[in-house]
């Protein structure tokens, strides 16, 4: 995805630091809202006004040479906001068509794995399983860590 100067953008927060947050991007960059590109107001925590997974409207101000990308909350205007919540209901409206347009067996080709196969299963029978399989793996892992750390360590074992 290509970032340019003065788009507006929907990211999600993933840090909060003293001078700002880092947001990652639709398409997986992440960029800084400083604290000063937070509010209008004056911003004395930057906790007070975002938080981790809080998803937030950015608006690029700059990219530097080093490809890092500076975001602004406080220079997206009410006319920014309405343009990016119309193209957002433009492409939901496009990605809806096309899940529409597609026939149901290209979403489901594996007829074994149809709905009703899953309606007679009980939901403690699949976790149960999950979190026995989840276990089993979990020792081996435990088990191959032991023998790396002995192995490293020059265990005392009698050679035959």
């Amino acid at each position: 995805m290509a970032y340019e100067v003065g788009t507006v953008m929907e990211g999600t927060v993933v840090e909060i630091a003293k001078f700002g947050a880092f947001i990652k991007l639709s398409g997986g960059k992440t960029g800084l809202v400083h604290i000063s590109e937070i509010s209008d107001k004056f911003v004395q925590e930057v906790s007070d006004y975002l938080a981790i997974g809080a998803v937030v409207v950015v608006k690029i101000i700059t990219i530097d040479d080093k490809k890092r990308i500076q975001l602004s909350m406080k220079a997206v205007s009410q006319q920014d906001l309405e343009t990016f919540e119309k193209q957002q209901a433009e492409q939901q409206a496009e990605r809806k068509r096309r899940i529409q347009e597609k026939p149901e067996q290209e979403y489901n080709t594996d007829q074994s794995h149809n709905r009703d196969s899953f309606s007679s299963a009980r939901p403690e029978d699949t976790f149960e399983k999950k979190l026995r399989g989840f276990m089993r793996q979990s020792e081996d892992r435990l088990v191959d860590i032991k023998r790396s750390r002995e192995s490293k360590r020059g265990s005392k074992r009698k050679k035959k």
